[in-house]
């Protein structure tokens, strides 16, 4: 008997939840809201101050940040701006194959130095007092080798022993001069003039050989390097003047186009274009970045707008 009741109950459940998914979803919608609670609600709004409205369709809603960001960046361009980076001419990061402690760095961030000069310098006592021992064993090797060549000439001596004396001559000398090479990374001299951006490194310390031990800059002209639009090259050649808005200072440069990158981006259809800045005015650094634009007496440009469009179709 309990079992026949159990059944009856669990065709019941099942009869009453097939009715339910037979009803509309919009009569459950109905049915399930209450007047009262609608007319509460109400109220709420009007005493807040908030109108009550209905919801938007989910198909009205579109994604209008991305699409003004995206609209503002195709105007950008599309008028001939693009941005810009202040670079210097030459630049390095200067390393040494000596592995010592240093004994000397007078230029901090941001000296100017000129060419030629001293920037860092090792202890090389240790190399010094090779090079020593190196030049001597060579100049016995010659002795020796000088003493071969006479006992040769008597007859007292082989063809042999003279021939390896001679190369032990030579190998002596071999091993100074290897000494004497690797001293020169005892002392970096500036291959320019210019200024220091970073020491990698400080004075009584002991870098590992090869290390990066400071960064300079050149000083004087600057290098403009910007991204413009591939089909821009009908028009954009070398020696093409231009003028450039640095953002950190306000300063309006003239550049001029110098040389291109050997290739064109295939995804974004851009190339590299480097050019040489005329004047730097006093503060303005490598570094900066700024705005590109085509004032009176630059070179016109062609149909960029047109030039973008094709682009992007």
């Amino acid at each position: 008997m309990a079992m026949w009741r159990n059944d009856v109950r669990h065709m019941l459940l099942v009869a009453g939840l097939a009715s339910l998914c037979s009803l509309p979803l919009h009569s459950l919608a109905q049915e399930s809201s209450d007047p009262g609670a609608d007319a509460a609600g109400e109220e709420t709004a009007e005493v807040s101050g908030t109108p009550s409205s209905a919801p938007l369709p989910v198909g009205n809603l579109q994604p209008v940040v991305a699409t003004a960001s995206t609209d503002a960046a195709v105007d950008e361009r599309s008028n001939g701006v693009v941005r810009g980076v202040l670079r210097a001419e030459q630049e390095a990061v200067l390393a040494s194959n000596v592995s010592s402690r240093i004994i000397a760095m007078p230029f901090r961030e941001g000296d100017s130095f000129d060419s030629d000069a001293e920037l860092v310098k090792f202890d090389c006592s240790r190399f010094e007092a090779q090079l020593r021992g190196a030049r001597a064993q060579a100049n016995a090797a010659s002795r020796d080798a000088e003493v071969q060549r006479e006992l040769l000439s008597m007859g007292a001596g082989g063809r042999a022993d003279a021939d390896i004396a001679l190369f032990k001559a030579s190998q002596g000398r071999a091993d100074a001069q290897a000494i004497e090479s690797q001293m020169q990374g005892c002392s970096i001299r500036a291959p320019f003039a210019g200024s220091v951006v970073e020491p990698m490194v400080h004075q009584n310390e002991t870098p590992a050989a090869n290390e990066p031990l400071i960064h300079i800059v050149s000083d004087g002209a600057l290098e403009l390097q910007m991204v413009v639009p591939s089909c821009w090259l009908a028009w954009l050649t070398d020696g093409a003047t231009f003028h450039f808005r640095v953002d950190e200072t306000g300063d309006m440069l003239q550049a001029e186009v110098r040389r291109m990158s050997a290739a064109v981006d295939p995804v974004s259809q851009t190339v590299k274009v480097i050019s040489r800045v005329l004047e730097v005015p006093e503060g303005v650094l490598p570094g900066m970045s700024g705005s590109v634009y085509w004032l009176e007496g630059d070179t016109q440009p062609g149909d960029i707008q047109g030039c973008h469009s094709e682009s992007a179709a």
